[in-house]
């Protein structure tokens, strides 16, 4: 599927065919101070469209940056935006003082744990189904 057909879909929201619970919880003290939660947060990524060329991996990958944007709007004033060059975002203070410039690491800060999540799928309608209506 091309890109604009993924947006098309998820656009219009067809039929939801996956969905993943992404749980972004801190490890260190840094990372508790810029959450401002110590148990984390936990986010939704929707899938709308069955692309069969896309991996799991890839998937999940999608899921950790959408977390990763929806933190960097969340928490406005205290987060980095998105770095048009590498298209990723950086968790992270801002330029609060020149001492307190710092981006979180995974793995080291913050940690994300994506969950696939069950979902049931309806078949879709046939001209048999409607006429039994």
């Amino acid at each position: 599927m091309n890109s604009y057909e993924k947006k098309k879909a998820q656009i219009e929201q067809k039929r939801l065919q996956k969905r993943y619970g992404i749980w972004v919880c801190p490890l260190s003290d840094f990372g508790k101070s810029v959450l401002k939660k110590a148990e984390g947060i936990y986010l939704h990524y929707n899938v709308y469209y069955d692309d069969p060329a896309e991996t799991e991996e890839q998937r999940i990958e999608s899921a950790k940056d959408v977390a990763r944007a929806a933190l960097a709007y969340q928490y406005d004033e205290y987060f980095r935006h998105h770095n048009v060059t590498t298209r990723s975002f950086k968790i992270g203070l801002l330029n609060v003082s020149k001492n307190n410039n710092r981006i979180m690491q995974e793995g080291k800060d913050y940690e994300m744990q994506v969950n696939a999540e069950e979902v049931n799928v309806p078949a879709p309608l046939t001209f048999e189904d409607i006429k039994a209506l």
